[in-house]
């Protein structure tokens, strides 16, 4: 599970997360939705330990976020970046591999460590990649490498002791890999496994969390199950935008159904009329 307490970090003079708390259980999705600089990607870091934060509590997989801990929870928990940079010409398969690291001491047999990696790039979709060089890749094709890659490093991991932490996965995925990939990490979820997950997607994070947490400038806007949290007035103060919530005609869930920004933003938002000689 994680536990976030009263967390505050910040850059310089600036408070970029401001006294944020909340709680994912085991079992559980929670999406953290959000408008351009509310304060997602770092909520994230920090709990992944790659940010320092000025003051706060952060529990992951019952581990103190720490650096007396990084092995340990490298071991227990995986983390994927908005971005990342892989230049160097590595095979399909040795980017898996590197989700490995972390447990090459723990004594799996080499069958076993091949068998795994092969697992985690079919679940991502991309074992008939498994021999091509990363870098020719499309941003689509490596950002479900890199998802392949953060499942291998939790595959063997008690689904109890089990926690992803991912910044936009489907951000360069068409639709059919967006929903592959969040019904992977629901099934993740089912069995056990405690997911944190930033999305851009209103309707995605609807269809597949348990909680939503919406940040608004550093803090939290509203916490709690979808339809908590997608409201009208809740998203009009959180994106500047005016929506209709309609009913999902196959799942239960809200759909959320963007009608126009506000007044106050429509002269910088509607584009000049198309001129054609």
């Amino acid at each position: 599970m994680i536990d976030v307490n009263n967390l505050v970090v910040r850059r310089g003079r600036s408070t970029i997360v401001n006294d944020v708390s909340c709680r994912v259980a085991q079992g559980e999705i929670m999406t953290v939705v959000g408008s351009n600089g509310a304060g997602k990607s770092t909520f994230l870091r920090a709990i992944a330990g790659d940010l320092p934060f000025a003051s706060g509590t952060i529990e992951v997989a019952g581990l103190a976020v720490s650096d007396d801990n990084a092995l340990k929870l490298a071991r227990r928990r995986a983390i994927l970046s908005q971005s990342t940079a892989l230049s160097f010409g590595f095979r399909v398969f040795e980017v898996v591999q590197l989700g490995r690291l972390p447990h090459a001491s723990t004594g799996t047999s080499r069958t076993g460590e091949l068998r795994i990696i092969q697992e985690c790039l079919e679940v991502a979709g991309v074992s008939h990649l498994r021999d091509r060089s990363y870098p020719s890749l499309s941003g689509g094709e490596q950002q479900r490498v890199q998802i392949a890659r953060a499942l291998a490093q939790v595959w063997d991991v008690a689904a109890e002791d089990r926690v992803l932490l991912l910044d936009e996965p489907t951000s360069a995925l068409d639709m059919r890999h967006q929903q592959g990939t969040l019904a992977t990490l629901r099934r993740l979820a089912d069995e056990g496994s405690t997911v944190l997950v930033v999305l851009h997607d209103l309707n995605l994070a609807a269809r597949y969390a348990d909680k939503c947490l919406l940040l608004h400038n550093g803090m939290i806007e509203a916490i709690g199950r979808p339809a908590a949290v997608f409201t009208p007035n809740l998203l009009s103060r959180a994106f500047g935008v005016r929506t209709t919530i309609l009913e999902h005609p196959e799942f239960a869930c809200p759909l959320i159904v963007t009608l126009a920004p506000q007044k106050a933003n429509t002269d910088t938002c509607t584009p000049s009329p198309l001129k054609i000689p």
